[in-house]
């Protein structure tokens, strides 16, 4: 039997047009939300890993903000046996962010990448319509319930995020 992979969420890490990282942790569990409709993934959840992604406790508030070193994926991926691994940025724009996302699949050498605008004005659907049609031009497909699940209206202002 294949073992289904495993794909681990990091939170999204603000430019410099954010002076908050509360919204980059909001897309992280907003993205993850979607994720965990995909059944081709054995489990996901950053939560049970930072531990061992993050040796100390500031190393993780400090990623949070946009600073200090990227994380080495590919060692980390293959201590703790994580194939892909979603990651990114999110910068703000005065009525809108765009978020500048990053798939590294560890197992087969390859990173895609994709800028995604992201407005509350449509629930953010379009965000994540636009994020599950990318990760199908990555090779991870969601069914048609799964995406009809992933594209609720997500009810919040900016300030909420």
């Amino acid at each position: 039997m294949i073992e289904k992979p495993r794909c681990v969420v990091l939170p999204f890490r603000p430019d410099k047009s954010i002076d908050d990282p509360g919204r980059g942790l909001a897309l992280h569990f907003l993205v993850g939300n979607v994720i965990i409709l995909n059944t081709e993934f054995h489990e996901f959840w950053f939560g049970w890993r930072v531990g061992k992604i993050f040796s100390q406790k500031n190393e993780l508030i400090t990623y949070c903000r946009g600073e200090g070193p990227d994380l080495d994926l590919v060692r980390i991926g293959n201590d703790q046996q994580i194939r892909y691994w979603l990651c990114g940025w999110v910068a703000q724009h005065p009525d809108s962010m765009t978020a500048s996302l990053t798939l590294k699949d560890i197992q087969a050498r390859m990173e895609h990448t994709a800028a995604i605008p992201l407005t509350t004005r449509d629930g953010l659907v379009s965000f994540r319509q636009r994020l599950i049609e990318w990760l199908a031009q990555c090779g991870i497909e969601f069914s048609v319930d799964q995406k009809e699940k992933a594209l609720w209206p997500e009810r919040i202002s900016w300030q909420g995020l």
